[in-house]
C-alpha cells in the first residue's frame, strides 16, 4: 500500500513543467486503485453472505427490521436537528433585532446628547456675551457716575463757595445793621428786643 514519494516526483523531474497530462491522470488512477477499500462482508467471502442471506431469510428481515428501525432514527435525529437549527435561526434573528435595535437607541442617545452639548455651548457663548456687555455696560456706568459725582461734588464746593461768600455778606450786613440798629437806640431797648 504504501507509495514511494520517488514515483510521484519522478515523472517531474524527468520532465519539464509542460508533463503531458496522461502521465499525470495514470498516475492518480493507481494511486486511487491502491487506496480504494471494498468491505462486503467482514471475514466471509462475498458469495457465502449473499448465500446465507438466501438460506436464512429470518435474518435478513431483521437485517431490514433494524435498517428500517435506523432510517427512522436517523429522521428523528434530523428533524430533531432541523428544529434546533430552526431555533437557532430564530434566536440568532432575535439577537441580531435587538443589537440593531439597541445600536439604534443608543446612536439616538448620542445624537440626543450631541444636540444638547451644542445648545449648552450655545448658550453658554450667549451668556458670555451677555456677561461681557453687563461688563461693558457697568464700566460705563461707573465712569458716567463718577463723571457725574465729579459734577456734583463740584457743583457743591461752588454752592458751598457762594454760601460761604453769601454768608460772609450777610454777616457782615448783620453786623453792619446791628452797629446802625445800636448806635440809633440806647442800650436797654436792645435788652428789651433779646
Amino acid at each position: 500500500m504504501h507509495m514511494r514519494p520517488v514515483l510521484l516526483y519522478r515523472p517531474v523531474r524527468k520532465g519539464s513543467r509542460g508533463t503531458p497530462a496522461e502521465v499525470l491522470q495514470a498516475f492518480w488512477q493507481e494511486l486511487r486503485g491502491r487506496t480504494c477499500v471494498t468491505i462486503d462482508h467482514p471475514g466471509r467471502p462475498f458469495s457465502r453472505g449473499a448465500a446465507g442471506a438466501r438460506r436464512d431469510p429470518g435474518r435478513l428481515d431483521a437485517g431490514r427490521t433494524e435498517l428500517e428501525a435506523a432510517r427512522r432514527q436517523l429522521d428523528a435525529l434530523r428533524t430533531q436537528v432541523s428544529t434546533e437549527l430552526e431555533r437557532a435561526r430564530e434566536a440568532v434573528t432575535l439577537a441580531q433585532e435587538r443589537a440593531e435595535a439597541s445600536e439604534r437607541r443608543s446612536l439616538r442617545e448620542l445624537d440626543q446628547e450631541r444636540t444638547a452639548r451644542q445648545k449648552s455651548e450655545r448658550a453658554a457663548e450667549d451668556l458670555r456675551g451677555e456677561l461681557v456687555a453687563a461688563r461693558s455696560e457697568a464700566r460705563d456706568a461707573a465712569v458716567a457716575q463718577a463723571e457725574g459725582r465729579a459734577k456734583l461734588e463740584a457743583q457743591a464746593a461752588a454752592l458751598a463757595d457762594r454760601l460761604a461768600v453769601a454768608g460772609a455778606f450777610l454777616y457782615s450786613a448783620i453786623l453792619c445793621e446791628c452797629e446802625r440798629f445800636c448806635c440809633s437806640r440806647s442800650i436797654p431797648t436792645i435788652i428789651s428786643l433779646f
